[in-house]
C-alpha cells in the first residue's frame, strides 16, 4: 500500500486560488515596467530601500569615525602631564562614581556660568554610556570677601547673592532655570539694583516659597562651605577631576580628563 496515496490524491485535487483581476492589475503595476505608474512606484520602492541602506551604513561609518576621532583626540603631551600630575584631597568630593568632577565656581564669573551647562551636558553624555560612573559636584567659591574669608576683596558685587540664589533654586529643582537667567542677564548684574533683580527672579521661579528663610539658610551654608574647604582656590572656574586640578578649563580638557580617568579606573 502506498503510504503517500492519500497525500498524492489531495495534491492532485488542489487548485490554487485564482487572483482577482484587481489584484493582478496592482501586482503588474508595481512589479512590471509595462506602465508608467508601475515604473514610478517600483523606482520609489527601490529608492526607499536604497536610502534606508545608505542611511544605516552612513550611521555606522559615522560611529566608527567618532570612536576613532575620540581615541586620537587626546594630545599626547596632555596625557603625559596628566599621568604625572599629583592628586589633591578634595574633602567634599564624596561619591561612589569612578570619575568625580568638582567644580568651584562663582556665579557672577562669566567663564564659570558658561562652563557649567557644558559640564552638565558632558557628564550626562558620558553617564548614558557608562551607567552613572561620572559625577559632577558643584561648590561655590564667590570672589567676594562678603561671604568668602579666603578672598580679601569684593571682586563681584552680587557673587554672594547669586551663590545663595542658585542653592535655593537647586533645592527646588529649578537650578537650570536660574542659571539660564544669570547667563541672559549677566550685563545687568553690575547694576545697583542687581541684588533685588536676583531676588525677584527667584521669587518668580519659586512662587510661594519663604525666600527670607531659605536665602538666609543658603547664605550660611555658602559661608560654612568656603570656610571649611580643604583646598584653596585662586581662580574660578577651577575643576578637580579625581583630585587633579584644572584651572580655567575648557570642556574639551575636562572631557580628555574624564576619558583618561575612565580608562585608568577600568584597569
Amino acid at each position: 500500500m502506498n503510504e503517500f496515496a492519500d497525500l498524492e490524491e489531495r495534491l492532485a485535487r488542489y487548485r490554487p486560488a485564482t487572483p482577482s483581476d484587481a489584484a493582478r492589475r496592482r501586482t503588474a503595476a508595481l512589479l512590471h515596467a509595462g506602465t508608467g505608474a508601475g515604473t514610478r512606484r517600483w523606482r520609489l520602492v527601490a529608492a526607499g530601500l536604497a536610502l534606508a541602506l545608505l542611511s544605516t551604513t552612513a550611521w555606522w561609518v559615522r560611529q566608527l569615525s567618532l570612536e576613532q576621532d575620540a581615541s586620537a583626540a587626546i594630545p599626547q603631551d596632555f596625557a603625559q602631564k596628566w599621568a604625572a600630575s599629583s592628586r589633591e584631597i578634595v574633602a567634599d568630593a564624596q561619591s561612589d562614581a569612578r570619575v568625580i568632577i568638582v567644580l568651584f565656581t562663582d556665579w557672577q564669573c562669566p567663564p564659570c556660568v558658561d562652563l557649567y551647562p557644558d559640564l552638565t551636558s558632558l557628564v550626562e553624555s558620558y553617564n548614558r554610556a557608562h551607567k552613572g560612573q561620572v559625577d559632577l559636584i558643584v561648590r561655590d567659591w564667590p570672589l567676594s570677601s562678603a561671604c568668602n574669608p579666603h578672598v580679601p576683596v569684593v571682586r563681584y558685587q552680587v557673587a554672594c547673592d547669586l551663590a545663595s540664589a542658585v542653592r535655593v533654586s537647586r533645592k527646588h529643582a529649578r537650578e537650570a532655570a536660574m542659571v539660564d537667567w544669570i547667563r541672559s542677564n549677566r550685563d545687568r548684574l553690575s547694576d545697583p539694583d542687581a541684588a533685588n533683580s536676583i531676588r525677584n527672579e527667584l521669587g518668580r521661579l519659586l512662587v510661594g516659597a519663604d525666600l527670607d528663610a531659605e536665602l538666609a539658610a543658603a547664605a550660611a551654608s555658602v559661608r560654612e562651605d568656603v570656610s571649611g574647604s580643604a583646598v584653596i582656590i585662586n581662580a574660578t572656574p577651577t575643576v578637580f577631576v579625581n583630585g587633579i586640578r584644572l584651572v580655567n578649563p575648557t570642556p574639551s580638557v575636562v572631557e580628555w580628563a574624564i576619558r583618561l580617568e575612565l580608562a585608568r579606573t577600568s584597569q
